[in-house]
């Protein structure tokens, strides 16, 4: 258990199975753009930072995708996404995860690829 646990226990990361599956029939026509409404919905107080910071991700490709298929291709704004995360201790990569490959198809990007360390010195 980290620091943001102990001192916001209310805080909690996306779980595709209670955040987003009761609503994925109801929200076909919206593309992908119902999913990261429905967990913005969710209010800063009870998403992670981390994850705030997956969604601005999403939106940031959504975006760009709009733009590339009207022909003007633009660079996302924010890229931040989660290569592993811990399961008893152990470091487990999240792109097989099934409920990372669940998020993925509605439009929440969360897995990313790992940097390696020389390029993560040029930010």
């Amino acid at each position: 258990m980290g620091m943001l646990e102990i001192f916001y226990p209310e805080m909690r990361p996306s779980i595709y199975g209670t955040d987003l599956a009761p609503f994925e029939s109801q929200s076909k026509n919206n593309r992908h753009s119902w999913a990261i409404a429905q967990l913005w919905g969710m209010g800063p107080s009870r998403l992670s930072p981390r994850w705030r910071a997956v969604l601005l991700s999403s939106q940031a490709k959504a975006e760009a995708d709009n733009f590339r298929e009207a022909g003007s291709p633009i660079t996302l704004w924010i890229n931040a996404k989660f290569t592993h995360f811990l399961v008893n201790g152990r470091r487990r990569g999240v792109r097989k995860e099934i409920d990372y490959l669940a998020l993925k198809r509605v439009g929440i990007h969360a897995a990313g690829d790992l940097t390696k360390l020389v390029d993560k010195a040029k930010y």
